[in-house]
């Protein structure tokens, strides 16, 4: 009876310091000019859900002055002003390398108007956007399916996209055109989006529009940094009314914020303390719980695999590989990182007594062989 009593209290005490730190993490008193963010950032909301996803979010207004890692993903929003012909260059040569290039465009293509300044991204991979003449007055979420999950996602209807003659490995489309076209570009990935509103703050949490973010922006990697490359409006305190609010409103008390914001989790907390108080006396031993049946790591790799190979999904199995060898050079090697792919693959053929040209068709996605590929990277593996 007395370890049922500590049993109990100990059961209580956690709960207590458990909703304290609860308390302590989501109810800060500060001065924030909250409204002025949102106004000023539309994917505020879209920021910190990645943020508390454990994904790092930088927003920049031009190219970052280091090095992109190859894990990193790169959205461009705003962009064409700032892209000349070698930046864009660069960029690509990146995305060659293993970065995930995330684009929306705000180029409007044009055939009439020739002074329209043409977005380089979209033209190296032959991709334009255009507008809609028609303007929706009800528009219905887009419904289609994507690594293996279901989404409704509301796309703007009056902009869409369209590929002349390189056909994406995605295309997701409704009757109003397409809306995001996906390319896999040497051993990295393109993603061309025909807008954003979607995640903006006020339809982030709208359909499927939160989940459709994160594995956007975590497409086939596991962990990545994003940098998200948009301008945003110098702000001007002295501009703004919300300087003029009044701060001198008296805020409510903590037992009146807990009982207005938690009251079911109060009462959660009440009825189970009675339900603990009613279970305390049990007639006989407790049953001994079986030991929980565990598989071997090799029989989930295995079998991921074998169900990759079974969708039809054997460009994913090759991309991982190449990713996975990429990785290991890049620890064994890290001065060979900056490298280009043919640079890389002379420098490969002659550590592993390889030809240069299988070794460059495999790091740059030509080869589509499984097994071929399988068997070159794992020599190339055995060699480093």
């Amino acid at each position: 009876m007395k370890n049922i009593k500590f049993i109990i209290i100990a059961i209580v005490m956690s709960f207590l310091i458990i909703s304290g730190y609860w308390i302590y993490n989501n109810f800060k008193f500060e001065k924030v000019e909250l409204l002025t963010k949102v106004n000023n950032d539309p994917f505020l909301a879209a920021k910190k859900l990645l943020k508390q996803m454990g994904t790092s979010v930088t927003t920049i207004q031009s190219l970052p002055k280091q090095e992109l890692n190859i894990q990193d993903t790169l959205i461009l929003l705003q962009y064409n002003s700032l892209l000349e012909k070698q930046t864009t260059q660069k960029i690509l040569n990146w995305v060659d390398d293993g970065g995930y290039l995330i684009i929306v465009s705000d180029v409007i293509h044009d055939e009439q108007n020739i002074d329209v300044q043409p977005d380089l991204l979209l033209a190296e991979l032959d991709v334009f956007q255009y507008q809609n003449d028609l303007i929706a007055t009800q528009i219905e979420p887009t419904e289609f399916d994507w690594q293996q999950y279901k989404f409704q996602v509301l796309f703007d209807p009056n902009y869409y996209l369209q590929a002349n003659d390189n056909d994406p490995i995605q295309d997701i489309q409704d009757s109003y055109g397409s809306h995001l076209f996906q390319y896999y570009y040497g051993t990295g990935m393109i993603s061309i989006l025909s807008d954003l509103s979607f995640i903006e703050n006020d339809k982030i949490a709208a359909y499927d529009h939160a989940q459709f973010l994160w594995h956007l922006t975590h497409f086939e990697r596991l962990e990545t940094k994003i940098w998200l490359l948009n301008y945003t409006p110098t702000y001007n305190p002295q501009s703004n009314p919300i300087n003029n609010l009044d701060t001198s409103i008296k805020l409510p008390s903590l037992l009146t914020l807990i009982w207005t914001y938690m009251w079911t989790a109060v009462i959660s907390a009440i009825l189970l303390l009675f339900w603990l108080w009613s279970v305390s006396q049990r007639f006989g031993p407790i049953l001994p719980m079986p030991k929980p049946v565990r598989r071997g790591l090799l029989e989930h790799i295995e079998a991921s695999g074998n169900f990759l190979w079974r969708q039809g999904k054997k460009s994913t199995l090759l991309n991982n590989a190449r990713q996975a060898l990429m990785q290991q050079i890049k620890l064994i090697h890290p001065n060979w990182n900056q490298l280009s792919s043919s640079q890389l693959s002379q420098k490969l053929a002659q550590r592993c007594k390889l030809p240069r040209i299988e070794i460059e068709d495999i790091l740059t996605g030509k080869n589509t062989n499984l097994i071929q590929t399988v068997k070159t990277i794992s020599k190339i593996r055995k060699a480093l």
